[in-house]
């Protein structure tokens, strides 16, 4: 996918392994992004899933973060699941616990230097 979409990414394409988003700042900009994105997809034979799809919208969830203009918020649910979770007994517990962290790295500071004692 970065392959495929290299010169659109960062500009107005996200990618995430098999998940594209589309997004422009400009109603009127959005229809030749998409356009293009998909011709990208056509030439490159990709199909769409239509469940996954959504178009034209200020606001979506994108691999369990909600994606808005203003930037990414994290759904409650995945924030509400760690703050619940037991203390680790056990290597494996501590891994999954560390994972569901590492989930969320990008909106802890310094997650490295928290989570080094563990």
């Amino acid at each position: 996918m970065n392959l495929i979409f290299h010169d659109m990414i960062g500009k107005f394409v996200k990618v995430y392994v098999d998940d594209i988003v589309v997004k422009s700042i400009k109603e009127e900009d959005h229809f030749e992004q998409l356009r293009c994105s998909f011709e990208r997809m056509r030439h490159y034979k990709l199909k769409l899933n239509p469940l996954k799809c959504a178009f034209g919208v200020n606001a979506g969830n994108f691999l369990d973060f909600l994606v808005y203009k203003r930037g990414i918020e994290l759904d409650k649910n995945k924030v509400k699941a760690i703050l619940e979770v037991k203390s680790p007994s056990n290597k494996k517990e501590l891994q999954r616990f560390l994972g569901q962290v590492n989930f969320l790295r990008c909106f802890i500071s310094n997650c490295a230097g928290r989570t080094k004692a563990f």
